[in-house]
């Protein structure tokens, strides 16, 4: 995933900080991180 990420951003630092971001997210979701049960899926729903 993030080899295709650095693909379309073009450098590592926007792919670093799309992470970032992302983690955050996240960690500050109200769904348990347990209860995924498609990251994927879910990953591309996060914005």
């Amino acid at each position: 995933m993030q080899n295709w990420v650095r693909r379309q951003l073009g450098n590592t630092w926007d792919v670093a900080d799309l992470s970032q971001d992302t983690f955050i997210k996240v960690l500050a979701s109200s769904q348990s991180v347990a209860d995924i049960r498609e990251p994927r899926a879910y990953l591309l729903s996060v914005g």
